[in-house]
């Protein structure tokens, strides 16, 4: 229904927050988001089909090769690029390994 609002408002948000992090990474370095997604790419095609992987395995591996990001939120983009490409599917959540972010849950990968 038109003016309804979403079900899932946290969602809208994420996505909203996602794309701002995307398109100021662009700004700061152009073509950020390509070439991120292409080191993806070359990530998961390293990897074994049962093999598994966290965002944060991805920004770590992508250090020194990938230009820092103003935000590590713009490699959601770069991630939910791959699933909806069918490079990668969720298969669950764990802690991440950064101290700082207290083992809060995060997705986890693995290729398709």
């Amino acid at each position: 229904m038109k003016g309804q609002q979403s079900l899932f408002p946290g969602e809208k948000l994420r996505d909203e927050d996602i794309k701002q992090a995307s398109n100021n990474a662009d700004k700061k370095y152009d073509n950020w988001t390509s070439v991120a997604f292409g080191f993806l790419i070359g990530y998961i095609r390293e990897l074994s089909y049962d093999e598994t992987f966290m965002a944060e395995d991805i920004r770590y591996a992508a250090a020194k090769i990938v230009p820092l990001s103003p935000s590590n939120r713009a490699w959601g983009a770069v991630i939910l690029r791959a699933a909806k490409e069918k490079f990668i599917v969720k298969v669950g959540y764990d802690k991440v390994k950064n101290h700082k972010a207290h083992c809060t849950p995060a997705a986890v990968w693995k290729r398709m």
